[in-house]
């Protein structure tokens, strides 16, 4: 069971359609499915595959797929993006189909339909990052010395060049042997450029006590700041680089990066920060981050810095999610002015209230889900609810989903991604100060509410629909006179 939370908006997707609108544009779904061989997490009973969206705004790897057993599932990407399976990467397009065979250690990854030149350049990673050699970063030496350190260090810089010349030739290598396109290969590129950067940062993390004795731990990681700022090629401004820059933010201005953002004074030191430190395309990225998440918060931002923030940005796609952002949460304040018990119908965004949607199904069995989408139990209930629909006629039972979700794109994402379209599908508005809510107590979830032909309240607890309990009382209900 979950305790409600406060999740932040992603996409803001429509059940239905080939092509989605999210924050950065139309995005397209790429399905992804395992076979039996592949072993699921223990703990979770589940595969996850990771990855990043909306340019990186948002983070590094923070959205995730999850399959459980042979089930296929989408993911909504807006361009080429990079995949990773525990060790192993691959890059997929929009509306491609991925299948993932054999075990976690050695996965054979492939494309549903059989493409022999895309089967190579999703194969491309795993090879390249099983034959390329990751700068060594030795064992942590206990009570090691300011020398040893700086010793370490200028080897592992060496040991950064020599990587990069050879991470070089390797792909150049691969490339050719794999026969991957031009295409594809302008992508893989800017994921294999300064993947090697990251072990120094890493150095200095693992001495950071020592250096901070010495007063050089902020002056170490200040000293990487011009190679952000004279960046002036967006092809160059990589994945990889903006994974070294968030580092160096996380480490450098510890009280003010996007993680401490709750207020608009902890907005201005965190934009401040950035302003006075970085220039170009590192300011644009970082203090779009910033813009992204304030305004995903609803964290008012002063005039002063939204016009800072146009004269710094040159990126369009940033300023695009940025000003959607906003758009979306201020359309998402206005969808919760409704009445006490109000829902918004997902299927053509309109407030109706739960007693008149309850009332429209007299005369039949009802079980409502309350559920959110990022509610993990919730979701693995969705192929047992889908199991329990097909079951039973329409004139028999209905079903009716009820999310508890505080954003709507969250919300509108999950009825796309999980298919949840055989429910009746709503958002109860400002659920928690609704009457509905404090009656059934309705403060843990995934919780099932089954309603008799007469309106009333069978069972404000029932079984989930794994529990095959659920499908006898449901079968005893429909027998009975």
């Amino acid at each position: 069971m979950f305790k409600l939370m406060i999740p932040i908006p992603i996409f803001l997707c429509f059940a239905g359609c080939r092509s989605y609108h999210t924050l950065e544009g139309k995005a397209k779904p790429i399905y992804i499915s395992t076979t039996e061989g592949i072993p699921q997490d223990s703990l979770e009973d589940v595969t996850k595959v990771v990855y990043a969206t909306l340019q990186g705004l948002k983070g590094d790897l923070v959205e995730v797929t999850e399959l459980r057993g042979k089930e296929k599932n989408k993911s909504l990407i807006h361009e080429p993006t990079l995949f990773y399976y525990h060790s192993s990467r691959f890059i997929a397009y929009p509306n491609e189909r991925i299948t993932i065979k054999g075990s976690n250690d050695s996965p054979i990854i492939v494309t549903s339909r059989g493409s022999k030149q895309r089967d190579n350049e999703l194969i491309f990673f795993q090879t390249f990052d099983k034959m390329q050699k990751y700068p060594y970063l030795s064992e942590y030496i206990l009570d090691s010395s300011l020398d040893t350190i700086l010793k370490l260090e200028q080897i592992q810089k060496d040991q950064i060049v020599k990587a990069n010349v050879a991470g070089k030739i390797l792909f150049d290598s691969l490339a050719q042997a794999f026969k991957i396109s031009s295409k594809f290969r302008e992508v893989a590129e800017t994921y294999a450029k300064n993947m090697y950067d990251m072990s120094l940062i890493q150095l200095y993390r693992r001495y950071k006590d020592t250096l901070v004795a010495n007063n050089l731990y902020s002056n170490k990681l200040r000293a990487l700041i011009p190679a952000f700022n004279v960046i002036i090629e967006r092809s160059s401004f990589n994945s990889n680089v903006r994974s070294c820059l968030n580092e160096v933010i996380r480490e450098l201005f510890p009280g003010n990066h996007m993680w401490s953002l709750h207020n608009t004074e902890e907005f201005k030191r965190c934009f401040d920060s950035v302003a006075e430190n970085f220039t170009g395309l590192s300011r644009d990225y970082l203090l779009s981050r910033i813009m992204y998440r304030a305004n995903s918060l609803g964290v008012a931002v002063p005039s002063e810095y939204d016009r800072q923030y146009k004269e710094y940005s040159g990126n369009f796609t940033y300023r695009k999610i940025v000003k959607n952002a906003l758009k979306e949460r201020r359309k998402n304040m206005k969808d919760r002015k409704g009445l006490p018990n109000q829902l918004l119908t997902a299927s053509d965004n309109k407030q109706v209230h739960l007693e008149d949607i309850l009332a429209q199904h007299r005369g039949k069995l009802v079980l409502v889900d309350f559920w959110a989408s990022w509610c993990i139990p919730c979701l693995q209930e969705v192929p047992y609810l889908k199991k329990l629909i097909q079951k039973y006629s329409q004139d028999q039972i209905s079903f009716i989903a009820i999310s508890l979700d505080r954003e709507t794109a969250s919300w509108r994402e999950t009825i796309a991604l999980k298919d949840l379209k055989e429910a009746k599908n709503y958002l109860l508005l400002n659920a928690s100060k609704t009457s509905f809510y404090k009656q059934y107590k309705l403060t843990t979830i995934p919780r099932y509410l089954l309603i008799g032909k007469d309106g009333q309240v069978i069972n404000a607890d029932a079984p989930a629909p794994s529990d095959t309990s659920l499908a006898e009382l449901i079968d005893k209900l429909l027998t009975s006179k």
